[in-house]
This record gives structure tokens, C-alpha cells and sequence, in this order.
């Protein structure tokens, strides 16, 4: 998409002339499946224009009839290539999502627990700048709701009138 997002912003009203391009160039890139779309879909590598008019292995040793019976032999090629691609696919998003856990930070608080409150979510009345308070507190945690949420109470008893999410509060040591 980005290819055709730079070549169509480029040519302002004339896009129709460059469309039939770069959806050549779309089918004929690789993609993170280390595979075309073509070769996906049709189980075979594409020859481009200038394969055609420059000679090479590939242009002046085809010869229809061991074409024909190549292509017959690797009916199911497409299918095998599509199911690699797809345990590919699925292999790259276990990666990315173990990165994404391993970087999400799990907090939990039990009831009674003390914790700090962010300021930026309170959004205190006063703005101070660069010298503001980030944390204000301490709160003692009242009930917990659901997962990662939690309702807050200041030290003397008088409960708070909103529910806070985790990720707003850092537990606080005396």
C-alpha cells in the first residue's frame, strides 16, 4: 500500500495511468511471507517484461512441452507454499506477541494496599509545569472491580468517586 500511496500522491489527476504499474509491482514484490502473490496463487515465479527482452537462462531455455508437464507435476505446490507461508505468518505473530508481553508490565494490587495516583489522569486544577507533582496519594485500594481496576479510598475513610485503572496507580511503600 505504500507504494501506491507514494506513486499516486505524485501524479495528482493522471492515478488511472499508474494503477495498472503498481499492481504489477505488488504481485511481483516480496512480501514478509518471503513469497509473491502470484507464486502464492498461482504456484509458479512470474517472468517480467524485461526477462522477455534481455535473454536469460530462464527466457532461452523454455520449451512449451517441458513447461506444460512441470506445471502439471507442481499442481499442489501452490497449496504447500500457501500452508509454509501461512506457518510463517503464524511463527512471526507468536514472536511479536511474546515481545508484546514480555513488555507489558502486570500490575496488581490487593485490597488495603497503599498506592500513588498519576497526576496527569487526576488532572489537578492547579498547573504547575515542569515542577508538578507526578504522583499524589497515598490512597488505599477499596475494591478491586475487575481486572485492573480499582476503587480508591484517601486514608482518612472518604472513598473516591471514580474508578481507576492500574496502570494510573504505583503502589506505594511506608
Amino acid at each position: 500500500m505504500s507504494t501506491l500511496k507514494k506513486k499516486v500522491g505524485n501524479v495528482n489527476g493522471e492515478w488511472v495511468e499508474e494503477l495498472p504499474i503498481i499492481l504489477w509491482a505488488m504481485r511481483t514484490t516480496s512480501h514478509t511471507v518471503r513469497e509473491t502473490p502470484f507464486n502464492l496463487t498461482h504456484g509458479t515465479e512470474i517472468v517480467i517484461p524485461a526477462q522477455i527482452n534481455v535473454p536469460t537462462y530462464r527466457t532461452t531455455h523454455y520449451d512449451i512441452d517441458t513447461n506444460e508437464t512441470t506445471l502439471g507435476m507442481h499442481l499442489d505446490m501452490p497449496e504447500e507454499t500457501r500452508d509454509d507461508s501461512e506457518i510463517m505468518v503464524e511463527a512471526r505473530n507468536q514472536v511479536i506477541l511474546r515481545y508484546y508481553n514480555s513488555r507489558v508490565s502486570n500490575k496488581q494490587f490487593r485490597l488495603g494496599d497503599l498506592v500513588l495516583r498519576n497526576t496527569d489522569a487526576s488532572k489537578p486544577p492547579i498547573e504547575m509545569g515542569k515542577m508538578a507533582l507526578i504522583w499524589e496519594g497515598s490512597y488505599q485500594v477499596r475494591k478491586v472491580i475487575g481486572f485492573g481496576a480499582y476503587k480508591l479510598a484517601k486514608l482518612d475513610g472518604k472513598e473516591h468517586p471514580r474508578t481507576w485503572n492500574a496502570r494510573h496507580l504505583k503502589k506505594f511503600y511506608v
